[in-house]
């Protein structure tokens, strides 16, 4: 860094990104030496919020886990094909009025083609299209048994499986997206990892709090998502965490409570990985 030592040169930058964060506050509330005093509490605060997001240690990944990770992205990316697949064929066959049932993979396809006549003017553009449904469908099958022996030889995933709304695919992609739990120095911050934890604005007396921050790995924080609303609204069977889960929805609405849940989530299986234990139902209070 043309004789710059790395170190010296990360403060000068961290020092410029500072000042700059410092005047653009100062423009948006009026120029005055109050103001700066103010711009300083909230990029303190700013910072904070990042510390506490971030793991004890360095997050490095071995070649195992980076391999695992890649199956895992590359099965979202297939469900993504497929979904989008199924959606485009759909809306053109809504549009020359054949409609049908839900369905997904090679009921999709057979569906499709008992509506299709082969002398229907769409047989030739929503053929192709099919065709690349069945191999994008055949090759998600193929990560599917990965991800499902990875599963089945993993005693640790398997615990994580015991957790409502908890899947393969949700467990195994926690695993290996926390790998060493001993990383987070609480289960809370796991929860801040991911991107599940509200933003604060603190500045003076003013403590405002706003929507999640969506930091850290995307594909988790979609299947905690996911495994929160399968536990609020597929899950029959009674436990605290869905019972505080209805009560939470009850009182600030679906959206935030699955949120909340996710979170709680992510905990838990922390919690899990750290003791080797599994989840706990609990059992409801006697009225």
């Amino acid at each position: 860094m043309c004789g710059l030592d790395s170190s010296l040169f990360h403060i000068v930058v961290t020092g410029v990104m500072v000042l700059f964060e410092v005047d653009t506050l100062m423009l948006m509330s009026g120029s005055g030496a109050s103001t700066c005093a103010t711009a300083f509490e909230q990029i303190d605060a700013s910072r904070n919020n990042e510390v506490a997001a971030t793991p004890s240690r360095r997050d490095v990944k071995s070649e195992e886990r980076q391999a695992i990770r890649s199956v895992l992205v590359a099965r979202s990316r297939l469900v993504n094909i497929r979904r989008d697949l199924e959606n485009q064929i759909r809306s053109m066959l809504k549009e020359h009025g054949l409609l049908f049932d839900r369905a997904i993979g090679a009921q999709f396809r057979e569906r499709a083609i008992e509506l299709l006549a082969d002398c229907h003017p769409l047989r030739a553009v929503v053929d192709p299209l099919l065709a690349i449904h069945e191999h994008v469908g055949r090759e998600q099958g193929k990560l599917d048994g990965q991800v499902r022996r990875l599963a089945k030889g993993d005693e640790t995933t398997r615990r994580l499986m015991s957790v409502p709304g908890v899947g393969i695919v949700t467990a195994v992609t926690y695993r290996h997206t926390i790998d060493d739990p001993s990383r987070f120095r609480s289960g809370a911050l796991v929860g801040a990892y991911l991107g599940l934890t509200p933003r604060r604005r603190q500045s003076g007396e003013v403590d405002l709090t706003g929507h999640v921050s969506r930091w850290g790995d995307r594909l988790l924080r979609t299947y905690l998502y996911e495994a929160a609303t399968v536990l609020l609204h597929r899950t029959k069977k009674w436990s605290t965490l869905k019972a505080w889960g209805v009560r939470l929805m009850k009182r600030v609405g679906a959206k935030k409570a699955k949120v909340a849940v996710a979170r709680k989530i992510a905990v838990i299986l922390h919690c899990i990985l750290v003791a080797g234990t599994t989840f706990e139902w609990g059992q409801p209070k006697a009225a």
